[in-house]
């Protein structure tokens, strides 16, 4: 079912309910536009959101509800689904799993975060009407949900890559001090946000009651030069050459953290060293993971992390290894419906015990509560209570603790303040 929530962005202002309102039959199974883009012209008229359930009729008992951030680095995308939609092999992985998804469209690239002192002076303007249109989403969410069987006490809210920064960023939206509460819960699958550490976060005032934050073990290698496992020096056009020795990676560093002063450097340089383990990562050598492993605890592991045990009730931290655990390797288990999810053995079990700890969580806040694998398997870990995370291998789960990625997170909080913005 797709919806209108409020009007066209006015350039760059902020939201507006619809003021033309439609006196009869409104067709719920129409596709809506992208907000303009880089890869699609898309249409101003784009602040639409959709939703999908099982059936539900008046008089049944509301059910939680989970509005679904896209991804796309913050340039792209859009809310718009076929059925079935992006997370329905959540929504399917047993009979205890029975929620509503709610996908919204967000502003996106210029249209959605034109920064710049002009447009925070311009009176006709909004800084992040993107940011603003998603709240505007779950403000709709809590007027109307209830009309088509959603709970709006009991909503979560999802993404993974930009949709799971734009999770940490309502998370932390107005100080962590949102009123009235828009969701209670927040699961942030590789939340991507480039180095933008805010100070709501560092204070652990956050919105949320219960959080869940995902990591992937490789998927830093996703953003940093490919140069850099290379012997020969290798570069894209208009770009610096790298290679894989130690004064190319210490170039990279400087130019990755151009702020940083050099006895921090050294720092990085001693928690991260050439030749190490990472939590999963038996051993690593070289110096692209080097530079992988730091791209990922600072942009995507370590905030995973501050917004989890930053909630007020329960924490959750998941870290994803499974080969090659890239960015975005963990989706084939819950994001579209595929033949791995339906092989029988080794391959179900891991979607079961996956995409249930997600179920759960979005049904109860408790990833364990309608657990789908038995007994003998482990479920997922208090982090707060124990300081473990939930590892997904490749043949199965477990539970180990996460002090050294801690000890390395607390390091880049403490340098927080000469990480760019």
């Amino acid at each position: 079912m797709n919806l209108r929530q409020f009007v066209k962005g006015r350039g760059f202002n902020s939201h507006s309910p619809p003021t033309q309102l439609i006196n009869g039959t409104y067709n719920s199974t129409q596709s809506f536009d992208f907000c303009p883009q880089r890869t699609a012209n898309g249409t101003e008229d784009c602040l639409y959101l959709g939703l999908y359930g099982r059936p539900w009729t008046r008089g049944q008992p509301l059910k939680p509800v989970v509005v679904v951030y896209f991804g796309g680095g913050f340039i792209q995308g859009g809310g718009s689904f076929d059925i079935p939609p992006a997370g329905y092999p959540v929504l399917n992985v047993s009979t205890e799993s029975d929620f509503i998804f709610v996908y919204p469209n967000y502003r996106v690239n210029a249209f959605g975060f034109l920064p710049g002192k002009e447009i925070a002076e311009d009176p006709y303007s909004d800084l992040n009407v993107g940011l603003l249109d998603q709240q505007y989403a779950l403000e709709w969410v809590q007027k109307h949900i209830s009309r088509f069987g959603g709970n709006p006490a009991n909503v979560s809210i999802w993404g993974q890559s930009a949709g799971a920064g734009s999770v940490v960023a309502q998370v932390v939206a107005n100080g962590g001090r949102t009123e009235p509460k828009l969701f209670n819960k927040a699961l942030a699958s590789s939340p991507f946000w480039p180095k933008t550490y805010s100070q709501a976060t560092r204070e652990a005032k956050v919105n949320i009651d219960y959080g869940f934050g995902m990591y992937n073990l490789h998927e830093g290698e996703n953003f940093v030069p490919p140069g850099l496992q290379n012997v020969m020096n290798t570069a894209s056009p208009g770009s610096p050459a790298y290679n894989s020795s130690l004064l190319s990676f210490e170039v990279w560093l400087k130019g990755y953290l151009p702020f940083m002063s050099p006895r921090h450097l050294g720092r990085v340089q001693q928690l991260y060293p050439a030749v190490s383990s990472a939590e999963e990562l038996p051993l690593y050598n070289t110096t692209y993971v080097r530079a992988g492993q730091i791209y990922r605890d600072t942009v995507l592991a370590c905030p995973a992390l501050w917004m989890a045990k930053a909630s007020h009730k329960h924490s959750y931290l998941g870290e994803y290894t499974i080969d090659p655990a890239r960015h975005g390797s963990d989706t084939q288990w819950w994001n579209r419906v595929n033949v791995v999810q339906q092989t029988p053995g080794l391959d179900h079990f891991i979607y079961e015990g996956f995409a249930g700890a997600f179920a759960s969580f979005f049904e109860t806040g408790d990833p364990n509560a309608y657990k789908v694998t038995n007994s003998s398997t482990p479920g997922v870990p208090e982090l707060r209570l124990k300081n473990e995370d939930f590892v997904m291998d490749a043949d199965g789960f477990d539970d180990v603790a996460v002090g050294h990625l801690e000890t390395r997170c607390a390091f880049w909080r403490s340098v927080a303040g000469e990480i760019p913005i």
